[in-house]
């Protein structure tokens, strides 16, 4: 009975430091654009650059918006306006790493072809430094090169959840494209 008592204590005692902690680091990040350039830099993308930092620590999730330009017109991936991460401050706490409830991307250019896509997603996919739940991209456009053919995705919208994705987007100037995935495995 008393290590039960001493393990209820020592729990509640890590949880609330824990929560203290993380939402005074949310806090913290609020205009301060070099933690977010020096995180970018890292990544050595150059060219990316953090104009402004908006934080909001209340709540269950709080969140970090980005305003980001990419200066760089030879890379593949632009981020042209936001970025918006709400955290799952639980679950960053009881995994031990961070927990991105969702992912909001505004107004990605991609050029390339799929299988360079493909091979992103691949190394990025089994990260062990977060832990993502949901991404949702807006007013993108993706221009996919496939057997010498271009395809070209223009204001595309793509939520990706656990196992499903949809994408609604424009091809060409007159056709419209909706697709719903579901109960996908991608290994």
């Amino acid at each position: 009975m008393r290590f039960l008592k001493y393990f209820t204590i020592t729990l509640l005692a890590y949880l609330i430091i824990s929560l203290s902690i993380a939402r005074f680091l949310v806090f913290y990040a609020n205009d301060n654009i070099s933690i977010f350039q020096s995180l970018i830099d890292k990544e050595n993308l150059n060219s990316v650059t953090v104009t402004n930092v908006d934080t909001n620590w209340k709540g269950v999730y709080p969140h970090v918006k980005l305003n980001i330009t990419n200066n760089n017109d030879n890379q593949n991936i632009k981020f042209l306006t936001n970025l918006e991460l709400h955290l799952n401050i639980y679950k960053t706490i009881i995994y031990f790493k961070p927990v991105i409830k969702s992912l909001y991307i505004e107004n990605i250019t991609y050029t390339g072809s799929v299988s360079d896509l493909e091979g992103v997603i691949n190394r990025n996919k089994n990260s062990k430094k977060f832990l993502i739940e949901n991404i949702l991209i807006s007013e993108s456009n993706f221009n996919f090169k496939h057997n010498d053919k271009l395809y070209k995705l223009n204001k595309a919208n793509i939520s990706i959840k656990k196992n499903s994705i949809e994408l609604s987007s424009n091809i060409d100037k007159d056709k419209k494209l909706n697709v719903k995935l579901s109960n996908i495995l991608i290994n």
